[in-house]
């Protein structure tokens, strides 16, 4: 398997930061507490938006795409681990035998 090299950031309490995440993509916490928006879900035409405040050590896995406010609660450091990416697989060509 190929792992894009993972993203770093420090934030100082108050400072938000704007991520496009991809689907399998993990955000980790690594020091400090940090408020996050998770990625819009639509509810028949209506838009929810989840938060949750996680800590050092956390870790939230993301399941669809799309675009997560990180905020800083106090001063942090996140790291943002794209999803793995499998190697292509080689192309066959079928042929019929004649006999």
């Amino acid at each position: 398997m190929n792992t894009p090299s993972p993203q770093r950031w420090r934030l100082a309490a108050g400072q938000s930061a704007h991520l496009s995440v991809t689907a399998g993509s993990r955000l980790l916490v690594q020091s400090g507490r940090v408020r996050l928006d998770w990625p819009v879900e639509w509810m028949g035409e209506v838009a929810m938006r989840h938060s949750t405040d996680s800590g050092e050590g956390l870790a939230g896995c993301f399941e669809r795409g799309g675009w997560v406010a990180v905020e800083a609660v106090t001063d942090a450091e996140i790291c943002l681990q794209p999803r793995e990416t499998r190697p292509a697989l080689a192309q066959w060509t079928l042929r019929k035998v004649q006999a």
